[in-house]
């Protein structure tokens, strides 16, 4: 992919700023070290033309991940902490789960990201899919398999950890939702990214399993170099 113009004109100074990607995640864990260990990893010949920011919600929100509330959460940040963000050249990106969310909260949050100019990146069921694809190509898993990742047929009482989360911890040494070492996905991102492209649906969430999160990441330096 060419790599695009990363920056922008503040024309009452007559200098260039950095094109921002504002990303508001459902959880408070995986995600936030995720996105901020990619901000830390960039390389430093990037720092004039992209800054990612990574919002973070106040305690008495932190408990509240619905899509509405993280839609919510990033217009509240955006206003009080980044006023002068511009959709038309930066970015804004929801980033949820699909997991017990229905159908129509989705669309109504789509629906008001479209006329806000954000980017809807939903992933089913969680964001550890996009964690996952690093390691295994769900595109030829079988059906069976599949199934176990979505964890159809598992008693929540009884197994009260997702089963990719257990995958994950299984296959990535040291690895909890909480705690993770971002150098054992980061060398990978490349080959993640064309495993979630096998399985997208563009535009869309998946009903099956699946992640739009690479449509961000491959705009992120270096990955948007490749």
């Amino acid at each position: 992919m060419a790599r695009e113009k990363r920056q922008k004109r503040d024309d009452r100074f007559g200098i260039y700023s950095p094109k921002r990607f504002i990303i508001a995640s459902e959880g408070e864990e995986t995600e936030i070290k995720y996105f901020t260990a990619l901000k830390e990893k960039m390389p430093k010949r990037f720092f004039n033309n992209v800054n990612l920011i990574v919002c973070t919600r106040d305690i008495e929100n932190k408990n509240n991940s619905s899509p509405e509330h993280v839609l919510a959460c990033a217009e509240e940040y955006i206003n009080k902490i980044l006023p002068r963000v511009n959709v038309d050249t930066d970015e804004v990106y929801i980033v949820v789960d699909k997991d017990r969310w229905p159908n129509e909260m989705l669309a109504s949050v789509r629906r008001l990201c479209n006329q806000k100019k954000f980017n809807l990146l939903v992933s089913n069921p969680c964001f550890e899919v996009w964690l996952l694809l690093h390691y295994i190509d769900l595109a030829t898993c079988s059906e069976d398999e599949v199934n176990d990742y979505l964890g159809i047929n598992r008693h929540p009482r009884k197994n009260k950890v997702h089963p990719i989360k257990k995958a994950l911890s299984r296959i990535v040494d040291g690895y909890t939702c909480s705690s993770f070492d971002i150098e054992k996905f980061y060398n990978l991102t490349n080959l993640a990214i064309s495993n979630a492209e096998k399985i997208e649906i563009p535009h869309d969430w998946p009903n099956s399993i699946g992640t739009r999160v690479h449509v961000l990441v491959k705009k992120i330096p270096p990955f948007s170099e490749n």
